[in-house]
């Protein structure tokens, strides 16, 4: 039985960024559907959203060490400070 929505080669086209990717810096809002959140510095999230997820606001103010990566479905993301990349769609 499939757990993911994705089929390999779709999942493998999100890790490569072939959906896009973005480089989030500062504290501006960005709205999309991100697939997977790669820490680039030690950061701290002001605000994260998440579909289908039961405790969502856990991570906020928390420090995320640098390495760290999420999966999900992130439908917003803001840093309080750091840096990361986000791998999926803008808009």
């Amino acid at each position: 039985m499939r757990t993911s929505p994705y089929s390999t080669q779709e999942a493998l086209n999100i890790g490569l960024g072939k959906r896009g990717v973005i480089n989030i810096t500062g504290t501006d809002e960005y709205r999309g559907t991100f697939d997977i959140i790669q820490f680039i510095n030690e950061s701290v999230i002001d605000a994260l959203e998440e579909s289908n997820c039961t405790n969502e606001g856990s991570l906020e103010m928390l420090t995320i060490p640098a390495g760290t990566v999420l999966y999900g479905t992130f439908t917003l993301i803001k840093l309080a400070s750091g840096a990361v990349r986000a791998y999926g769609v803008l808009g």
